[in-house]
């Protein structure tokens, strides 16, 4: 199981739901501060790209369990960490 992809990817979504929460909570105007933060870093920092490639190897590789465990498993945590992010700024 590709952890390091993995734990960037979950760790990029809990940033980027602090930035945006922050953002929002505090009504943040700046878009260029917006996009340099959320778009630039967090883009930068999570890899979607080796996420795609090694699920393809996984496929290749007729691991198809895995691909689709990884697949959910980053998708439902991902869209978790970002709540959880929101959540906690603005607690």
């Amino acid at each position: 199981f590709p952890w390091p992809t993995f734990i960037a990817n979950i760790l990029g979504c809990l940033i980027i739901g602090l930035l945006f929460g922050y953002i929002q909570k505090n009504q943040v105007q700046n878009e260029t501060l917006k996009l340099v933060l959320m778009t630039g870093f967090c883009g930068g920092f999570t890899t979607f790209s080796t996420f795609s490639l090694e699920n393809i190897q996984f496929i290749q590789n007729q691991n198809y369990s895995t691909a689709i465990i990884y697949t959910m498993c980053s998708i439902i945590l991902g869209l978790g960490a970002v709540i959880i992010g929101i959540k906690i700024v603005n607690s």
